[in-house]
């Protein structure tokens, strides 16, 4: 079994420096007016300190700096590539809080002065390219991967910065989702000796940074003391798309890979579907997600995320019941998963608050 004092000694400094710097954030962004005002489509209702990601990723970037002085001390070996056998990787920490930093700081210009739609998507896209040539250059893979990389990359960080509508909501989404692939690699490198083991040490420090953030943003059900803005849901976007895709190029099965991601992807990918067929600017803002219509319902902000992160938890079961089964097993457990976006983007409806683009959809298509 993997050693765990070094992953556990990378998380935990995650999770303590993200800690610290979220204290002392929210007088420093009120001080800077970097203020979240409530409006018609807003989940709060009071003005609240955005920009609280910068924690996250400063709780990341201390982990990478532990890392390699770990490293340094043990001599084990930690770099993006064939043959990483080590659960504390430097290299794939740093290329982690690249990708986080990266996007965190196209999120923390669009917090402070705002960025236009296109440019904040050059942008992103640039951020997940420059992802994927590292990817290329170190696992001597593919060149097609670097447009894969950057349109996912962008897909998944516009996704989060979605789904980032209520308290604890993407906190506990990188909390879970760091775990799940944390969980993930180290089964798969135990079962097939493949070169998943980076994923513990890496999936668990976004946890850490995820988990240590949601005190301050209302984990006990008061009132949240700031946001991460979009700075936040940035950066956790990109870091989850890495651990996601570079996961699936060291060996991860493709339903593990994608299984963190499900219910996410499913809310997405189900409003924005329904609001084009019915002629609405997807970009927009707007309260029409399946988690927003839930909140309706009259779930809490804890409630909603607990559920969400509970579905996220339910396909990650079904993706590591068929890894590595016969073929129509994993066939199934895709299935499996699709049942589970399915479910999550059906509960709001069942519960008598469906979404009101489905009509307006549907009505479009008889004319």
């Amino acid at each position: 079994m993997t050693d765990l004092l070094g992953p556990l000694l990378v998380a935990g400094t995650a999770l303590v420096v993200t800690a610290a710097v979220a204290a002392v954030l929210p007088a420093l962004l009120l001080r800077a007016h970097l203020l979240d005002t409530p409006g018609s489509r807003s989940s709060h209702s009071a003005p609240t300190p955005r920009g609280g990601g910068i924690a996250v990723v400063a709780g990341v970037a201390a982990a990478a700096v532990v890392a390699a002085l770990w490293q340094g001390a043990t001599g084990t070996p930690g770099s993006p590539g064939a043959g990483t056998t080590d659960a504390v990787p430097v290299g794939w920490l740093v290329l982690l809080l690249a990708a986080g930093a990266g996007a965190g700081a196209v999120g923390l210009v669009d917090d402070v002065r705002g960025v236009r739609p296109l440019h904040r998507a050059l942008a992103q896209l640039l951020v997940g390219a420059g992802v994927g040539v590292a990817l290329v250059v170190a696992l001597d893979v593919s060149w097609v991967w670097v447009p894969v990389a950057a349109l996912a990359t962008a897909a998944y960080v516009n996704a989060v910065n979605f789904m980032d509508g209520l308290n604890t909501m993407t906190g506990l989404h990188a909390t879970t989702a760091g775990l799940a692939y944390a969980l993930a690699g180290w089964l798969q490198h135990r079962a097939n000796g493949d070169d998943t083991l980076w994923l513990v040490g890496a999936g668990l420090v976004v946890a850490a940074a995820g988990a240590a953030f949601l005190p301050f943003n209302g984990l006990g059900g008061g009132p949240a003391r700031m946001f991460l803005g979009d700075v936040g849901s940035y950066a956790v976007g990109a870091m989850i798309a890495l651990l996601a895709g570079a996961g699936f190029l060291t060996g991860l099965p493709v339903e593990l890979a994608v299984a963190p991601l499900t219910v996410w992807l499913a809310d997405t990918a189900h409003t924005l579907t329904l609001r084009m067929a019915a002629g609405e600017r997807w970009y927009l803002p707007h309260r029409t997600h399946a988690y927003q219509r839930l909140t309706d319902a009259g779930w809490s902000h804890r409630q909603v995320a607990m559920a969400a992160s509970g579905a996220t938890l339910l396909a990650v079961a079904v993706a590591v019941a068929v890894a590595d089964a016969a073929l129509v097993w994993r066939l199934l457990g895709a299935v499996g998963l699709v049942l589970v976006g399915g479910l999550w983007v059906k509960l709001p409806a069942w519960l008598g608050h469906p979404s009101p683009w489905g009509k307006v959809a549907r009505a479009r298509r008889r004319r």
